[in-house]
């Protein structure tokens, strides 16, 4: 048997909505204030996110240990 990924609910109005549990949650600490930011799975090194508290801009670095932010300059 096959496990479902997605919300049959949300499938009978046409969306495709993750269950709960079944997205990869990647995050990170701002170097500026140390908040915590959504990274995300589906962007990778070298990508460029905001910190949504002081709105510094961050470049995603990785090197295979796990995802990083690094101010931008």
């Amino acid at each position: 048997m096959v496990a479902q990924k997605y919300d049959p609910l949300w499938e009978l109005v046409g969306q495709k909505v993750p269950l709960q549990g079944t997205v990869v949650c990647v995050d990170s600490r701002c170097p500026n204030c140390h908040v915590i930011v959504h990274v995300g799975a589906e962007l990778a090194p070298g990508d460029k996110v905001e910190c949504g508290l002081c709105g510094e801009p961050l470049r995603i670095t990785g090197d295979g240990r796990g995802v990083e932010l690094d101010d931008e300059l």
